[in-house]
């Protein structure tokens, strides 16, 4: 028989395999992990539109209450200028809270297509308002919004784009130009 500090000798007569400490350490992580697999909870999200939406508004409410952190929040009868947004971003954290967690209960439709189209003409027509409102005036930058955002669709259609112009127009003049008096161009000229 091998003396007992001869490896080659004693795998020999056992027939094992000779078991470095780094392949030790990879068994017993190895095993760890398995472990875990089986005694480990998966959470199955059931309606991905809620929950997307719930952390967005629990991203929202922590972050107004992080940035309102900086204002003086006074007291319920006298409230300070950080007391209201506190209250609003703790609100809509919690309910972006309540709808994560129900959408891990409650069924929804599937998750549709993510579409590029809609998402950047949209924002292009609100960028292209504030862009105009200033050196148009509002009736102009009207018309950039409703035509722009009216490509969002799959189906533009001219009669209604008309119609929701004029609208916009009627009510834009009439509220912000004439019922408010703000000072800004109605007209280019």
């Amino acid at each position: 028989m091998a003396p007992p500090g001869n490896q080659a000798a004693n795998r020999e007569n056992k027939h094992q395999p000779i078991v470095s400490e780094e392949t030790a350490l990879l068994d017993s992580s190895h095993l760890l992990a398995e472990k875990f697999k089986r005694h480990s909870v998966k959470i199955k999200i059931r309606n991905f539109k809620d929950f997307y939406a719930g952390l967005l508004f629990v991203f929202f409410g922590l972050l107004t209450v992080v940035i309102d952190r900086s204002y003086s929040m006074g007291t319920a009868a006298r409230m300070g200028p950080g007391y209201f947004p506190f209250v609003l971003g703790s609100i809509l954290a919690l309910l972006g809270l309540i709808i994560t967690l129900c959408s891990l209960w409650i069924a929804g439709p599937p998750m549709d297509a993510y579409v590029l189209r809609p998402l950047i003409l949209i924002t292009g027509s609100v960028v292209a308002f504030a862009i105009l409102v200033d050196s148009l005036g509002l009736v102009v930058a009207i018309l950039g919004l409703v035509t722009i955002s009216s490509f969002a669709g799959s189906d533009v259609r001219i009669r209604e784009m008309v119609i929701l112009y004029l609208i916009l127009v009627a009510m834009g003049v009439g509220v912000f130009g004439y019922g408010l008096a703000l000072p800004f161009k109605v007209l280019p000229l």
